[in-house]
């Protein structure tokens, strides 16, 4: 279905569509580090993948962001998992 709005700049393509916005990581490390959150855990499950030991990680552990109760738990492991960098 065509626009009927009028195209004010004569050099955008307007019938562009990207196949994607993301491309896929091609290393599963990076497609699991993606959008994780905190330094401390990004190290943690390079360190757990290097040694071939990321099933012994929760998945909570994995997921992007803890919920509040995780991480106030692994903040008081340590004041440096409470840093979102």
């Amino acid at each position: 279905m065509k626009s009927t709005e009028p195209k004010l700049y004569a050099s955008i393509d307007y019938e562009f569509r990207p196949e994607s916005f993301w491309t896929a990581a091609s290393d599963p490390l990076a497609a699991i580090l993606r959008n994780v959150k905190g330094r401390n855990r990004r190290e943690m499950i390079r360190d757990y993948y290097a040694a071939g030991k990321l099933d012994q990680l929760s998945d909570e552990l994995l997921s992007d962001s803890l919920n509040d109760k995780a991480r106030i738990s692994l903040g008081e492991v340590h004041p440096t998992f409470m840093g979102g960098t």
